[in-house]
């Protein structure tokens, strides 16, 4: 099997150089070696690829309807070879929520295990939170950090019928909190009671951190009678930036301290009294058996002490 899809690469070389002197030396072979697997594989595929009767390597009308295929081609023995390498070398697949890399314990930990485990490969991707149990459930990645609402003492997803293949860790709990513009009238409060925020027009977080997550806050900023107001970046971290801009209170989800600096003037992060919505960082991964570096990984996560910032 090749894994390396040469004379597709070649081919691609041909057409971006433009001839196949240039493109022999971009792709450190021989032109008569380059030539000669061009003839080869347009054998396999029974059509020309070039027209050969200039002095430019001009594709052909089939030349032409065959070359995304061979882009999409040498794209997938790309991912197909890094794979294996990652398969060989027991990499450890980490997703991430995309906010998260704010999150100092987050990063803490990660670190952590990068400094103590320096030959073990580990690789982070990002995602929406809602897309980590997908990914998740697909096996493309071994173990998820995201922040989840602890409703009732359970940290639960809003469809938890799709999430009992999951096994949590719970790294720590939050109160939702409030950042306030130094000029606003309740940043004389350290502690902002719920009563105020009644008629007050608040940027909340969308979607974008978890389903079940914004329709927590949602429905506590209902009940408290605060008025939502979307900001353009739904995010965690987008909302706090643009608060700042627009020198508006807005939601913060506990884990973002210090917010993010503010060009337009200071921000202050202040508690909320009575009964804020509590907000998980999470470890999850599936009940199926992980591999050896990755089970490693868990049960270094595992180890870590739980903490908990409440205000209640």
């Amino acid at each position: 099997m090749d894994l390396t899809a040469k004379p597709h690469r070649c081919l691609l070389a041909i057409v971006d150089h433009g001839t196949y002197a240039a493109a022999a030396q971009a792709m450190a072979v021989s032109q008569p070696a380059l030539s000669a697997m061009i003839k080869e594989l347009e054998r396999q595929i029974g059509f020309a690829l070039f027209d050969r009767s200039g002095r430019r390597a001009i594709l052909t009308a089939s030349g032409h309807r065959y070359l995304d295929y061979a882009r999409r081609l040498v794209v997938e023995t790309e991912w197909i070879s890094r794979a294996a390498r990652d398969i060989r070398l027991d990499a450890v697949h980490l997703g991430t929520a995309h906010h998260s890399q704010l999150i100092p314990k987050r990063n803490a930990l990660i670190d952590r295990f990068v400094s103590e485990n320096p030959d073990q490969a580990l690789v982070i991707t990002n995602h929406y939170q809602t897309r980590l149990v997908e990914e998740l459930a697909a096996q493309r990645i071994d173990i998820a950090i995201g922040l989840e609402p602890d409703v009732r003492g359970e940290v639960s997803h809003l469809d938890g019928e799709r999430t009992d293949h999951l096994v949590r860790h719970v790294l720590g709990y939050r109160s939702v909190g409030l950042l306030v513009p130094a000029e606003d009238s309740l940043a004389i409060h350290e502690i902002v009671p719920e009563a105020l925020l009644a008629h007050r027009t608040v940027l909340s977080i969308g979607r974008q951190n978890g389903i079940f997550v914004s329709e927590v806050i949602a429905r506590w900023m209902n009940s408290i009678g605060a008025e939502r107001r979307r900001a353009p970046e739904g995010d965690a971290a987008g909302v706090l930036r643009h608060a700042a801009v627009i020198r508006s209170p807005a939601i913060e989800l506990g884990w973002f301290r210090p917010a993010p600096a503010a060009n337009s003037g200071e921000m202050h992060y202040r508690a909320v009294a009575g009964s804020p919505p509590t907000i998980a960082l999470v470890a999850m991964r599936d009940r199926r058996a992980l591999r050896g570096a990755a089970q490693r990984f868990w049960d270094y996560i595992v180890e870590q002490p739980c903490d908990a910032f409440l205000r209640k």
